[in-house]
């Protein structure tokens, strides 16, 4: 499994760290999903992927990471969140979700991760390898334990992206998007002796103000 806390890479691209609170998703809504159904822009549902009481539900196989691109629309600069909260996870430390971003391919993106022990980092999938951004770091925005939700967020502006945790800048990042402009969505793992679950809901894409 990739993607985790002691995964970590050595290309990584400079960042600078702040605090500063910021509404989620404040421009125009350019798509929203609030999860009464599975659209079928996110896939066909099965036993990873699907819908259950208003929200996404997701459930890597073990020792697996799983990700769902939203085909409704490819996006320029882009702001994203959702609200994610671990509903079973055996161990935290090694398993995750988050949003995916400057997504091209299922070789080809970005992605936000957080864990339930609140740790938080970013990563780069480019022609298969995944390439820490930002290593794993534990952070005081996160709200950490299982069946706790936290509001995560992603705006890419240009080549920058900036990575919010409830409501509060974590990072800024530089980063290399797609040509063409980008499709966005969701990212989880489970570790190897258990399936995770995690659930997705109010998941926006609005307008970089």
């Amino acid at each position: 499994m990739l993607g985790l806390r002691f995964c970590a890479a050595a290309v990584a691209f400079a960042f600078l760290a702040g605090g500063a609170a910021e509404a989620c998703g404040s421009g125009k809504v350019l798509f929203s999903d609030a999860f009464d159904t599975l659209e079928s822009t996110w896939g066909k549902p099965d036993a990873e992927l699907m819908v259950e009481g208003g929200a996404m539900l997701m459930k890597p196989k073990e020792n697996f990471t799983f990700w769902a691109p939203n085909s409704a629309s490819i996006y320029d600069d882009a702001d994203i969140c959702a609200e994610v909260t671990p509903v079973e996870v055996s161990n935290p430390g090694n398993s995750f979700i988050g949003l995916m971003f400057w997504y091209e391919d299922d070789k080809n993106f970005y992605t936000l991760e957080i864990d339930a022990d609140g740790y938080a980092s970013v990563w780069r999938r480019q022609n298969g390898p995944w390439l820490s951004q930002i290593d794993w770091i534990q952070t005081d925005l996160l709200k950490p334990g299982i069946g706790v939700t936290n509001e995560i967020r992603v705006v890419t502006k240009g080549k920058v992206a900036s990575y919010y945790l409830n409501g509060k800048l974590f990072r800024e990042a530089m980063g290399l998007p797609p040509d063409g402009g980008q499709q966005v969505g969701t990212v989880a793992s489970s570790p190897k002796e258990t399936v995770a679950t995690y659930k997705v809901d109010n998941f926006t894409v609005s307008e970089v103000e």
